[in-house]
This record gives structure tokens, C-alpha cells and sequence, in this order.
């Protein structure tokens, strides 16, 4: 097997790995935009974990030399510690994970490339975050619907955009696509989420 044949292997693999990780970014764009509500405190314990597990990793791998297992069973035990806290301080994980995803949401839409928009950029990922999870804390019911179904849209659309790069050389029907699922995401939602009145 010579070098040519082998870099072919690597491309090929790496095309399938990449088209596996859209799937599964697309299937959790599709929850989210139908299922974000329901499934926000489950979301909510993630971050809560990631953010924990991060942190304790990096900390404890920057104080403890010498065991490389050791910090990662740190990083898990204060990633479970933070899972717990952002479920139980449910208005702090509403904050954090609607700034989060409108954060993302932001950060995925395309800006032009001249320089200066990357430090706008910066600037709207910042005001959303902050705006959109101070909103959702007030607001707390509708407005988790209207950002979950508006960022899943854009991550699908972005996932299948990534699937088939032809419809991401066409900006009006991603546009309309994410205004389509955003809506459709929004009325599932609210009518799967709907308070009995007794």
C-alpha cells in the first residue's frame, strides 16, 4: 500500500466521519426545534455537566502532576456536581442554556467576510447571549419555545446545508427554510406543551 492509497483511506474516512456528525448535530437540531421545551432540563443538566467536567478538568490537570487519570475523574466528579446545580437552580440553567443557544444561533448565521464583522460578531454572540437569557428567565414557558424552535431551525438548516452544499449556495431558501421550522417547531410546541386549565 503506497502513501497515495493510504491519504485516500484518511479522505474517505474522514468524508464518512464528518457525514455521521452531521447526522447526529441534524437529529439533535430536529429535538430541539420540536422538543425543546420538553426536553429543556435535560439540555440544562448537560451544559451543567460540560461546564463542570471542563472546569474541573483544566484546574485540577493544571494543579495535579504526574497521574493523567486523575483529573479526568475530577472533571467528571465536578461535572456531575454541576449537573446537579444547574437542574436544581432551574432559572440559572434557563439563563445560561436560551444565552447559549441564541449565542449559537447568532454566531452560525453568515456575515460578511470584509474585516471588522468578525469582532461584530463577537458583539451580537455577547448582546444575544445576554438579552435572550435574561428574557427566557422572565418569560420562561414561550420563550424557550420561540428560541429552541428558532435555533433548531438554523442548526438544521445549517446541518442540511453541510449534507448538501447545493442548498448552501442559495441564502433565500435557507432563510425560508429556517422560517418555516421555526414556526412549525413553535406551533408543535406550544400544542404539545399546552396547561390544562382545570
Amino acid at each position: 500500500m503506497d502513501i497515495l492509497e493510504i491519504l485516500n483511506s484518511v479522505r474517505q474516512l474522514s468524508r464518512e466521519i464528518g457525514q455521521i456528525i452531521l447526522a447526529f448535530s441534524l437529529l439533535f437540531a430536529v429535538l430541539q426545534c420540536f422538543f425543546g421545551y420538553r426536553l429543556l432540563k435535560v439540555w440544562i443538566g448537560l451544559v451543567g455537566f460540560l461546564l463542570g467536567f471542563v472546569l474541573g478538568f483544566l484546574i485540577s490537570g493544571a494543579m495535579v502532576e504526574g497521574e493523567s487519570y486523575l483529573p479526568a475523574l475530577i472533571g467528571i466528579a465536578v461535572g456531575v456536581i454541576f449537573a446537579l446545580l444547574a437542574f436544581k437552580i432551574y432559572l440559572i440553567g434557563v439563563f445560561l442554556y436560551c444565552g447559549a443557544l441564541a449565542a449559537g444561533a447568532v454566531h452560525a448565521l453568515p456575515l460578511p467576510s470584509e474585516e471588522g464583522w468578525n469582532v461584530l460578531g463577537i458583539v451580537f454572540c455577547v448582546l444575544a447571549f445576554l438579552v435572550v437569557g435574561f428574557l427566557a428567565t422572565k418569560f420562561a414557558r414561550p420563550f424557550i419555545i420561540a428560541v429552541t424552535a428558532a435555533t433548531g431551525a438554523v442548526r438544521v438548516t445549517e446541518s442540511l446545508q453541510g449534507m448538501w452544499p447545493q442548498l448552501a449556495g442559495n441564502q433565500i431558501l435557507g432563510w425560508l427554510m429556517i422560517l418555516a421550522l421555526a414556526a412549525a417547531g413553535m406551533i408543535v410546541q406550544f400544542a404539545s406543551t399546552k396547561k390544562k386549565r382545570k
